[in-house]
């Protein structure tokens, strides 16, 4: 296995769209089909989506899965298991909505859960974990290690335009 060096740096979705910055690959992170397919289109390089949920075979898709979340967190209680999560497209939310019990979007520490609940939640957000500050809080922390994992490969395959099914753009983890 060779170590290869790609070209990444941060910037704003809107400075994103007025310029072309010389890069490698772009990786957008929540972003609507509308909002995601408006700044890809103006790029020439590979463009990689985290949590966004849209149907083109075109480009990688990472995202949740948020069965698996939802089973892992469960272990047979019957309290309700809700997912706590920073603000993310109708589409990721209206997905995560068919396995969980709830979906509550933390937009600031007045969203979160308080202390006596008898819900049980569960985040891929280290910082909603630590604010919170409950134990009904679980962190379903290998989220963003996968993720994070899976969009640098999925930059790779694409810069290298490596041939992959419809379902190998879809990325679950």
């Amino acid at each position: 296995m060779t170590r290869r060096n790609i070209d990444l740096k941060i910037i704003d979705y809107a400075d994103g769209l007025q310029s072309d910055s010389p890069c490698d690959a772009f990786v957008t992170l929540a972003l609507s089909e509308s909002r995601f397919k408006a700044f890809a289109d103006t790029k020439y390089v590979p463009v990689i989506a985290v949590d966004s949920m849209f149907d083109d075979v075109l480009f990688y898709r990472i995202n949740d899965d948020y069965k698996r979340m939802y089973n892992s967190t469960k272990q047979g209680a019957d309290d309700p298991v809700i997912l706590l999560t920073h603000p993310l497209p109708d589409e990721c939310i209206a997905h995560a909505q068919e396995f969980f019990d709830g979906v509550k979007v933390v937009n600031d520490v007045r969203d979160l859960p308080q202390h006596g609940s008898n819900e049980k939640y569960v985040t891929v957000s280290a910082l909603i974990k630590k604010f919170a500050n409950n134990e009904s809080v679980k962190l379903y922390g290998e989220s963003v290690a996968f993720k994070a994992a899976a969009a640098a490969d999925s930059a790779l395959k694409a810069i290298d335009r490596t041939q992959a099914t419809s379902s190998e753009h879809d990325i679950s983890v």
